[in-house]
């Protein structure tokens, strides 16, 4: 009974003894007597050389937007050393910097979709971005802020990776103060130097076809010309008279340029009415055939005539066309004539 009171006692003086307060531990610098105490009121303080670890991308709460599509679009770039531009369409973009405006044109920096590339913009006041497929709509998102963006090399978020640039790739795309290339040749110029000079020779292609044309004696093709022959020919004409036999009117020939024949006319009589063939010669394909009358010379006269419309080209370069009349016979006199060009 004494052992069970005992037990009693001993239980409520555990619990009415009061908690002992842990009291918090102190850190002392020790060089020498006294120690001294370090807290945030009298912080340590360390001398020497330290090497920084860059930190990744931290967005700066400033955001800009575009739409790009077959033709550039442009926007000014959210306030940050570093911009990135994120791709939430499904096609590729090229996108570009500028210092008050920027124009992008494809096959610069690539952002493909669903990715982000950060930029270090420098003085650069614009960003610009071009859909590289020339019909899709591309949202890109831009956000400004400080660090180097994952997956570029150097940041907490992995390393840099290498890079393999093909044969004769052109790496060099230059600055938008670049002037232009010299001449049309490529070579020892950026990318930017070839487009301005691009852009000069447009503008002297659209001057000059805007102008009017001068006048004077220029011709273009026949307009304003007045002759019924083709622009450039030399107009032809032969003519020959006869009696009783053939007679034959020649069209001549030249060493560089075809012959044409564009009409002809005999007219003959004879003592006695007569019907045989006259010819034309040297045309393209072979000979023509035509029936002449020769009228008795107490009616009159007989005539057979052609207009070729078009005008008949010889067979060859350097080949002369004969019109060559029938023979009208007894008492007869004749006359050819035929006309045409040279071209």
């Amino acid at each position: 009974m004494r052992l069970f009171f005992a037990a009693i006692i001993v239980g409520l003086l555990c619990f009415a003894a009061p908690a002992v307060a842990q009291t918090p531990a102190t850190v002392k610098l020790c060089q020498g007597n006294p120690c001294v105490s370090v807290s945030p009121a009298a912080p340590l303080q360390v001398t020497g050389s330290f090497a920084a670890t860059i930190s990744g991308f931290a967005p700066g709460g400033t955001f800009a937007s575009l739409t790009a599509t077959a033709s550039s679009a442009s926007v000014a770039l959210p306030a940050g050393v570093v911009v990135a531009f994120q791709n939430t369409g499904t096609t590729s973009v090229s996108c570009t910097l500028g210092i008050g405006s920027a124009t992008a044109v494809a096959g610069q920096l690539q952002v493909t979709p669903n990715s982000t590339v950060f930029i270090t913009v420098g003085s650069n006041t614009f960003g610009a971005c071009i859909d590289e497929t020339g019909s899709a709509s591309n949202v890109i998102r831009l956000a400004g802020g400080a660090g180097l963006g994952t997956g570029y090399g150097g940041s907490s978020g992995g390393g840099g990776g290498a890079v393999s640039i093909a044969a004769g790739a052109d790496v060099t795309t230059g600055n938008t103060t670049d002037g232009a290339c010299a001449g049309d040749a490529t070579s020892g110029c950026t990318v930017e130097s070839r487009l301005i000079r691009i852009a000069q020779n447009l503008s002297t292609v659209n001057t000059t076809a805007a102008a009017a044309v001068p006048t004077g004696a220029n011709v273009i093709g026949q307009v304003g010309s007045t002759s019924q022959y083709p622009f450039g020919a030399v107009p032809l004409t032969a003519s020959a008279t006869g009696t009783t036999a053939a007679t034959t009117a020649t069209l001549a020939a030249s060493a560089s340029i075809k012959t044409y024949i564009c009409g002809f006319s005999i007219r003959a009589n004879a003592t006695a009415a007569a019907t045989a063939n006259s010819t034309v010669t040297g045309t393209i394909t072979g000979t023509l055939n035509y029936t002449q009358w020769t009228a008795p010379a107490a009616s009159g006269l007989g005539i057979t005539e052609q207009i070729f419309a078009p005008c008949i080209p010889s067979s060859a370069i350097n080949t002369a066309i004969a019109v060559i009349s029938a023979a009208p016979g007894t008492g007869g006199v004749v006359s050819v004539s035929a006309w045409g060009y040279q071209l």
